[in-house]
């Protein structure tokens, strides 16, 4: 794991090993208590481990962050740090593909394809940040796949359940709202 996490954030001068055992126990647990600042913003600004009281119920832009506070590992960044344990491999679709599995979802393929067709839109049509896509272009994907607009309310609903968009209450663009990819299942 540590070698994994050394991969993904290679100029970060991190206690890898001390940051593998915190992911580890959290994977397990689905939660862990942050109490060092410098693991919170780490944590919570790769959305790793994200605030008990904002997980679900706010945008991650919308939260307070304090020490020893729980926070929560999103269900998708679960498996992403258990493959990253077993296998060595940070591998982003294998988790969003064990998480639409776990919610047992009828059109996992879909689901996958359309997730993969968000991350490549970021590359091309991202304004505010790297991780940030539109609601618009959200739309236009599930139009791509054939899908309604009902169907890409349904996908943006299981999406953030499991920690993989939030919408940013801060960007509203045009009347539309943007949505934050968690940067953990994105390419550094």
């Amino acid at each position: 794991m540590k070698e994994v996490l050394k991969d993904r954030f290679p100029r970060n001068n991190w206690n890898f090993k001390k940051l593998s055992k915190i992911l580890l126990e959290a994977a397990e647990r689905g939660k862990y208590r942050l109490d060092d600042e410098e693991d919170i913003l780490f944590f919570e600004g790769e959305r790793l481990l994200l605030p008990k009281n904002f997980y679900q119920s706010r945008s991650w832009d919308d939260r307070l962050l304090t020490s020893g506070s729980d926070f929560l590992m999103p269900e998708t960044i679960r498996y992403l740090v258990k493959r990253a344990e077993e296998e060595g491999e940070w591998n982003p679709e294998y988790a969003v593909e064990r998480y639409l599995d776990e919610i047992g979802e009828e059109n996992k393929t879909l689901f996958l394809e359309f997730f993969k067709k968000m991350k490549k839109g970021i590359e091309s049509c991202s304004e505010y940040k790297k991780n940030t896509i539109s609601g618009d272009l959200i739309v236009t994907i599930a139009e791509e796949l054939g899908m309604g607009k009902e169907k890409a309310d349904v996908i943006r609903g299981e999406f953030k359940k499991g920690g993989i968009i939030s919408p940013c209450s801060s960007r509203v663009k045009g009347g539309c709202l943007s949505f934050e990819i968690n940067p953990s299942l994105l390419k550094k």
